[in-house]
């Protein structure tokens, strides 16, 4: 993945800042609008970790 960050960086990154993209069950996704997306990678918790996270609501600036 952080290859991937590294090479895709200056594609995806706004003013320095680059937003991942979590959807479930598929992975991570570098995002910059409009809807364009890339595939970063898939991760999961560590055990003892919350999944339980707050979700943003639709078109909430994601960083």
């Amino acid at each position: 993945m952080a290859d991937s960050l590294t090479r895709h960086f200056d594609d995806f990154s706004v003013d320095g800042i680059v937003s991942v993209e979590v959807v479930e069950h598929r992975g991570l996704f570098l995002s910059r609008p409009p809807e364009i997306r890339a595939f970063l990678g898939r991760a999961s918790l560590a055990d003892g970790l919350d999944a339980d996270v707050e979700t943003p609501p639709p078109g909430a600036a994601r960083h």
